[in-house]
């Protein structure tokens, strides 16, 4: 008996009885949950994280089964000293995996499609057999991510896809996907989302895509433009209100006289988002309902070796006038402050990041020559423009602070 045992004896204690106080239970409240609320949450969550859920207890066992949602990522190693045997059986896992996923959930219906990895010629059968799973539980938004290594091993979209009556948001990104809708119609009748990310746009599958959807509102370009010297591309959608072209060169180093051209004729169109270093020229048509547009350039030097661009800026800058709220980056400002000054009615100027002292002189000159006119003056535009003045006091700069607070004052 040990001496702590003894000593509580002698003075009259008692041993205390481990077992006379267990701990507290704690009431499963989640598993009470009915399933659509489980699968709701579940639905958050890769579904490989879902599927684990299922050795929680029996309650558990089949739920993941029937959430509407499947994300299905697998991303390659690309480190040099990775193991490429154990990095194939990995890849192996999860094909098997996506496989047995997709045999055991059921005929319930898919809402949400998410497709990353990538594939060799092999897995064509498979990814097009789980595409075709999705499109016929009705899903409602397809996310699709192809990479591989081979540039001369292409994905073929299939044609049921186009066919779909059920998707509103398809998201493409890939080094290899090639698109061929069907040459004639209109097909994805439902679609109001599309996000296309590729390599060297190609014009005639593009464009299909783009005209033959009725009622496209929000659409994105995410692609590379490469070493053509002539690319001319049309974006033609009758209900489109969201544009973005993300579109960078893949060598802005060297001669930038490219003849890239894009005839937007979108009659909806509210908001544009254009991001590039090479400047390309613009076309629009019917751009009256355009309400918010932002401009950015990733590289100033770009800008001042390309030979047209002036000419291309100012293009582009007439033709969306009538915006409401626009941003710029410095580069388009500072080459073209006597065309902004004078031709844009706007209610918001977002100088951006890059707004330099020298830009801001620009714009202020111009419009104290035209008077408010040239832009409407209110809280909006004057306080952000106010501190910039301000910020660029305190770091030491040399130019007339006091001019420009006065002109704010006007």
């Amino acid at each position: 008996m040990g001496s702590r045992v003894k000593g509580l004896l002698l003075m009259g204690g008692k041993i205390p009885n481990k077992k006379s106080n267990p701990p507290a239970r704690v009431e499963d409240k989640i598993s009470k949950l009915p399933n659509e609320v489980l699968c709701h949450i579940l639905s958050f969550l890769p579904t490989k994280y879902a599927v684990r859920t299922s050795i929680l207890s029996t309650r558990w066992k089949n739920v993941w089964a029937f959430v509407p949602n499947l994300d299905f990522k697998y991303v390659e190693a690309k480190s040099y000293f990775f193991n490429r045997k154990k990095d194939k059986s990995t890849s192996a896992g999860f094909l098997t995996f996506v496989d047995r996923v997709i045999s055991l959930r059921g005929s319930s219906d898919i809402k949400k499609f998410c497709l990353h990895c990538s594939y060799g010629i092999k897995d064509f059968a498979r990814i097009d057999g789980w595409i075709r799973t999705a499109i016929q539980h009705n899903v409602v938004e397809l996310d699709l991510c192809f990479e591989t290594t081979d540039k001369d091993l292409a994905f073929e979209l299939p044609q049921f896809i186009f066919m779909c009556k059920t998707l509103v948001v398809l998201k493409l990104r890939s080094n290899c996907i090639t698109n061929a809708p069907p040459a004639s119609g209109c097909f994805l009748l439902s679609l109001k989302i599309l996000h296309v990310r590729v390599e060297y746009p190609v014009n005639d599958s593009m464009e299909k895509i783009f005209s033959c959807c009725p009622v496209l509102e929000d659409l994105t370009i995410d692609g590379l433009l490469g070493s053509d010297d002539v690319l001319n591309f049309k974006i033609s959608a009758p209900e489109l209100k969201t544009l973005r072209l993300i579109l960078p060169h893949r060598n802005w180093v060297g001669d930038h006289d490219h003849q890239y051209c894009f005839l937007i004729n979108c009659p909806k169109l509210e908001n544009i988002d254009l991001k590039q270093d090479i400047l390309s020229k613009y076309l629009f048509k019917n751009a009256k309902s355009l309400v918010k547009a932002s401009l950015n350039l990733f590289s100033h030097a770009v800008a001042d070796q390309q030979p047209d661009f002036s000419n291309r800026a100012n293009a582009l800058l007439a033709g969306i006038s009538n915006v409401k709220y626009l941003s710029l980056s410095a580069h388009v400002w500072e080459r073209n402050e006597e065309n902004l000054s004078r031709g844009i009615d706007t209610s918001l100027v977002d100088y951006g990041s890059t707004c330099t002292e020298r830009t801001l002189c620009y714009h202020v000159g111009g419009c104290c020559h035209v008077g408010a006119a040239a832009l409407q003056v209110n809280n909006n535009f004057a306080a952000p423009l106010q501190r910039n003045i301000e910020a660029l006091a305190e770091d030491g700069s040399t130019w007339e602070t006091k001019a420009m607070q006065t002109w704010l004052a006007f």
